[in-house]
């Protein structure tokens, strides 16, 4: 015997991920210490609203309650490496870096204002944003998805 009902809950996001890419390319060895520095000015920029307690833990009211740099890519390589000229001066070596940046914002209030912040670094935009509900909301929605559903049934 199967049973099926149906019910649905509308709630508004909770928290939302932010995926950052910075990344540069040129000539200059520079590159890599651009990303870097860029990545660190925008964690500069996200540590005010993350609010901490005394012994580092994000406080519940934070706007900010994640801040990370998960993939950091460097490489210097020849542009025409198939050139079978062999003269070094016809290979300039191209400088690649790209670091991979997470960011959790608890009150969205605060992430637009961040955005406009972004648009200020030319190595830096913005990937994608995922929203969703906390733990505590989810199995809470759940719980009453699960209740509604059965009443459908009766």
């Amino acid at each position: 015997m199967t049973l099926r009902g149906y019910y649905t809950a509308r709630r508004f996001p909770e928290r939302a991920i932010i995926h950052l890419i910075i990344e540069s390319s040129s000539k200059s060895e520079e590159t890599s210490w651009e990303v870097i520095s860029t990545c660190n000015s925008l964690r500069e920029i996200l540590e005010a609203p993350c609010l901490r307690e005394g012994n580092g833990t994000v406080k519940p009211e934070a706007a900010v309650s994640s801040i990370s740099a998960s993939h950091i890519y460097l490489a210097s390589k020849d542009r025409n490496a198939n050139n079978s000229t062999g003269d070094l001066s016809d290979r300039p070596r191209i400088h690649n870096a790209t670091i991979t940046f997470y960011t959790i914002f608890c009150d969205f209030n605060e992430m637009p204002k961040f955005i406009q912040k972004l648009d200020r670094y030319h190595n830096a935009r913005l990937n994608n944003a995922f929203w969703y509900l906390t733990d505590a909301t989810n199995r809470e929605v759940g719980a009453h998805a699960r209740k509604g559903a059965c009443s459908t049934l009766l």
